[in-house]
């Protein structure tokens, strides 16, 4: 392959590096690659488009020069190791201040000093660019991206069109105007690809739309895709709050809460009222209603004095004398009840058991680095979350258990999965650091809820596209493969917030107004408004949508 730009240096040629470099390949981009070992098969799309490939340590200033540094237009240090990623990069930077340098970095703390102290154009985590893509997989397929935005929180969502829909007929000026989303790219039934259609395109029946805006848009035009979001418990809160079912379940939550001693004094203290009801019906010749009135007025200590058994014989006053003990001692019975009910909450709060929900969740096993931003992603969409620990030793395990509620089992255990609720859960997000254990999980909860999600993080890109076309599994996915275009995004524009691959085209959310590297890329201006809405022209946060197409090539 050709090119009059100057190269693009990728050091390290592991998952991510493999996945950036056949990004960079389907661009058409000039790259070399930079590693001392690498899988066989990996090595053979590089040989096939004859890209250079420097075998060495990219710590090496030499080896560095060899690849084209001088020359270079951008650097992503990609290796798995933080501390190799960083001196790569220092050492890029001795020779080329000017030069725009992407590093994958583990710990976001340091990648956050490290763009403001060593000019690192962007230092990206690859378990917090990949864990949006994982949480929104749990609510459906119709999410391609999510992102954020000065804390606003927006994606980028497929519309299936079909007859039903009341929008057929409109144009997308009038259809994405009432939702607050711009429309980046159209397919029509036919095949017809248009990126970027104009203000006049009309929708027609089979189309398919891709829209960005933020999430509530979407989960009001296609309400089936909200459940378990924050979206969907918000208005299942507000229906439970106004049902009478609701006191039914918080005082059965009551009795469960209560210990066996309370529960007995209680039982008898409403059987012995209900005696007395039949005692002061017969003994002071009142209707049952009147009995009932008169016992529940003396019980609860309230006594309006409308009925009394002042003039009733001696035995009857005896026993209302008792009702009035008995009164008290039911209060007292209650008070306890609903103190113990409060402070054994409060109590599993303080140590960290927090009560698995009763349906609507997503359960996420595996609380690594990828694992745990899952779970802060599913938390700032308003899910439910139940996360799932092999044996508890993982570095998150104190912080999450005070947010979420964690159980300590092995997930592809069964009884483990009944015991997170598997039963009604929404999803169940596999992301352990082991393939074969996360695709165990998946088929377990298959067979458990069939009607939940699956979702498994496979560390091959091409196992995981086998697993999700042969198995029933409804999405697999690579964390290298969702992670690549954030890094080749960030190569070309310096204000890149996200990155994602649509329809055989790289798109790119860029905040600000940043110039294209080359004429193979298209972009267009948008505006995020101060209520959240996205639209081509206002007044607002200025943000740029990059797009080019991409070849097909064979990889394996």
């Amino acid at each position: 392959m050709s090119s009059p730009l100057p190269p693009i240096i990728v050091c390290g040629y592991g998952q991510v590096g493999y996945r950036v470099a056949t990004l960079l390949l389907r661009a058409d981009e000039n790259f070399v690659v930079v590693t001392d070992r690498s899988r066989t098969e990996w090595m053979r799309p590089l040989q096939e488009n004859g890209i250079l490939v420097v075998y060495g340590d990219a710590r090496d200033e030499q080896v560095l020069i060899e690849a084209g540094l001088m020359d270079a237009r951008a650097l992503i240090a990609c290796t798995s190791n933080d501390l190799t990623n960083i001196e790569i990069a220092l050492d890029a930077k001795r020779y080329r201040p000017d030069l725009p340098i992407v590093a994958r970095l583990f710990d976001q703390n340091l990648a956050t000093q490290l763009e403001g102290t060593l000019g690192v154009q962007q230092a990206l985590a690859m378990s917090i660019v990949a864990a949006p893509a994982f949480a929104a997989a749990a609510f459906g397929d119709h999410v391609a991206s999510e992102f954020s935005i000065d804390g606003k929180r927006f994606g980028v969502f497929r519309i299936n069109v079909s007859q039903k829909d009341e929008f057929v007929g409109q144009n997308l000026k009038q259809f994405c105007e009432s939702l607050g989303m711009v429309c980046l790219l159209a397919r029509r039934v036919e095949g017809e690809l248009v990126l970027n259609p104009p203000s006049e395109f009309l929708i027609q029946d089979g189309d398919i739309l891709k829209l960005l805006g933020p999430a509530e848009a979407i989960h009001k035009l296609r309400p089936e895709v909200a459940r378990g979001t924050k979206f969907w418990t918000e208005t299942e809160t507000l229906r439970k709050s106004i049902s009478p079912l609701s006191f039914l379940r918080f005082f059965a939550e009551l009795w469960r809460n209560a210990s066996r001693e309370i529960r007995a004094v209680l039982i008898s203290i409403n059987l012995l009222t209900l005696l007395s009801v039949f005692v002061f019906s017969f003994g002071m010749n009142l209707s049952f209603a009147d009995a009932l009135y008169f016992v529940i007025t003396t019980v609860t200590t309230t006594g309006y004095g409308d009925i009394s058994p002042k003039d009733a014989s001696v035995w009857l006053k005896v026993y209302a004398c008792l009702m009035m003990v008995l009164g008290s001692a039911s209060v007292a019975v209650l008070y306890s009840i609903v103190t113990d009910y409060i402070v054994t909450a409060r109590l599993q709060q303080l140590v960290g058991r927090q009560k698995v929900p009763e349906k609507d969740h997503v359960i996420v096993a595996g609380i690594g680095d990828v694992g745990y931003r899952i779970i802060e992603e599913l938390e700032r969409m308003g899910a439910k979350v139940v996360a799932v620990d092999l044996d508890g030793a993982s570095k998150y395990f104190g912080t999450l258990r005070n947010r979420v509620p964690v159980l300590v089992g092995d997930a592809r255990d069964r009884e483990t999965l009944k015991r997170a609720g598997v039963e009604k859960a929404v999803a169940m997000i596999a992301a352990t650091g082991d393939d074969a254990v996360n695709l165990s999980i998946g088929l377990a909860s298959e067979s458990l809820n069939p009607a939940s999600r699956s979702v498994l993080r496979l560390f091959d890109g091409n196992f995981a596209q086998k697993v999700e076309s042969l198995l029933n599994i409804d999405t697999a996915m690579s964390a290298s493969r969702i992670a690549a275009p954030a890094f080749v995004c960030g190569a070309f524009y310096p204000g890149s917030v996200a990155a994602f691959v649509l329809q055989d085209h790289l798109f790119c959310v860029i905040k600000g107004n940043c110039p294209d590297p080359s004429d193979e890329w298209q972009s267009w201006p948008l505006v995020i408004l101060a209520n959240g809405k996205v639209e081509r022209e206002g007044e607002g946060i200025g943000i740029r949508i990059a797009a080019r197409g991409l070849r097909a090539i064979q990889t394996n």
